[in-house]
């Protein structure tokens, strides 16, 4: 009797520590604004950022790894939304993922031209992979040469559709001209309940075996010690 209250509270315990695992789910907006700060209108050049939040690490790196502009707004040459952005070089692939391997969707991203010297109409491609690698959908986006009351590029939003769901990674690509990139919003799905309650199941099913088997080598160890 105590051997199974034992259990029933350990799986208790279990059920009630899963849905923690998915802690920090649900919408995420890569900003490329956290630390380093950055003084306004100046740029760093890098070959990866990571995104920090309470669901981990959201990781952008160059492929191949040569590096990009991360560029804070404030020069008057540049689009200024007042955040940082990203602005990728030609021939290289922009890689977005979650560091904890989780799948998700992408909803949305801002785009906008490189700069004042850059102002013509850019087409920016993404594509989502699979855990293997394999490429399973892409997307074109077209930048209307919309500017600020400056003269300056101007961020627009694009809406990704529902084939963007479900990917482990996307690659952005560059071409001529060169381009920026911002807000890039995805979705981690929570986990239904239905596989919470099969994992829950799957761990009482564990301990209960677990402790069958100790039972079991008691009671064989107590008859032999019986027979001798």
């Amino acid at each position: 009797m105590q051997l199974q209250r034992t259990i029933s509270l350990i799986a208790a315990a279990i059920l009630l520590a899963l849905p923690s695992t998915a802690f920090g789910q649900g919408m995420l907006r890569l900003t490329f604004d956290q630390p380093p700060a950055m003084p306004p209108g100046t740029s760093w050049q890098l070959r990866h950022y990571n995104e920090y939040d309470n669901a981990g690490v959201i990781s952008v790196i160059s492929k191949p790894p040569t590096s990009f502009t991360r560029r804070w707004s404030g020069d008057s040459l540049f689009p200024d939304n007042g955040t940082a952005y990203l602005q990728p070089r030609q021939g290289t692939e922009l890689v977005v993922m979650d560091g904890r391997g989780r799948l998700f969707d992408l909803v949305s991203v801002d785009l906008a031209e490189y700069g004042t010297s850059a102002m013509e109409p850019v087409v920016v491609k993404f594509t989502g992979y699979s855990y293997g690698g394999l490429a399973i959908t892409t997307a074109e986006f077209t930048t209307a040469g919309v500017v600020d009351s400056l003269g300056r590029p101007a961020f627009q939003t694009f809406q990704f559709g529902p084939e963007f769901s479900r990917v482990y990674s996307v690659g952005v690509t560059p071409g001529l001209p060169l381009w920026s990139l911002d807000n890039l919003v995805m979705y981690i799905p929570e986990p239904s309940a239905g596989a919470l309650f099969a994992l829950g199941t799957l761990a009482l099913c564990l301990l209960r075996r677990r402790f069958s088997v100790r039972s079991g080598c008691t009671q064989l160890s107590r008859k032999e010690a019986q027979a001798s």
